[in-house]
């Protein structure tokens, strides 16, 4: 079980306090699993024309959402191993724009996008699954600012409860949770 970080795990006021702070739940590990059978139910039953749409011109098409979310549940997991195992060094940013850009995921099937995400999303749980109290509480430099293992945990947890969001009121879809 992967409880809530404290308040003085993470810097508040900040992009890292918002994810953490929209982030239901109690276990991160239980969440992660709730938000995979959402998502999962979601994606299944999306077809392929519509995984095109975009609420805007400029927005990103349901395809890039899930790719974006796969993307960043991978940087996450570099970040999360990473400060887990003690790392000095600042982790630095990503610019999330300029990944699904460059990422086509468009050319991509919802299919495959899904199976993706999927097999992300278990190495996380794996991942978290395999850190003990001393490496949830280590701390680390996330482009300037600094965060726990755990606080990590929950960004994760809190990003993809955003999109969850994001695809309800932008994008008009249902969210059942599972």
């Amino acid at each position: 079980m992967i409880n809530k970080p404290q308040s003085i795990e993470y810097p508040h006021g900040t992009y890292i306090a918002n994810y953490i702070e929209r982030a239901d739940g109690q276990d991160a590990i239980m969440q992660l699993n709730l938000q995979t059978a959402t998502m999962k139910n979601i994606y299944e039953n999306l077809s392929e024309a519509d995984s095109f749409y975009k609420y805007e011109p400029e927005k990103w098409s349901l395809k890039e959402v899930l790719g974006h979310i796969s993307d960043t549940e991978r940087i996450l997991q570099y970040r999360i191993l990473s400060i887990a195992r003690g790392e000095k060094q600042a982790l630095l940013s990503f610019d999330e724009n300029e990944y699904v850009e460059n990422a086509n995921f468009d050319s991509i099937s919802v299919e495959q996008l899904l199976e993706n995400y999927l097999s992300v999303r278990a190495s996380s749980i794996s991942l978290l699954n395999s850190l003990d109290e001393m490496s949830l509480c280590r701390i680390g430099i996330l482009n300037k600012l600094t965060a726990s293992t755990r606080a990590v945990c929950w960004f994760l947890v809190g990003h993809e409860q955003h999109h969850f969001k994001v695809l309800e009121k932008k994008y008009g879809i249902e969210i059942t949770k599972k």
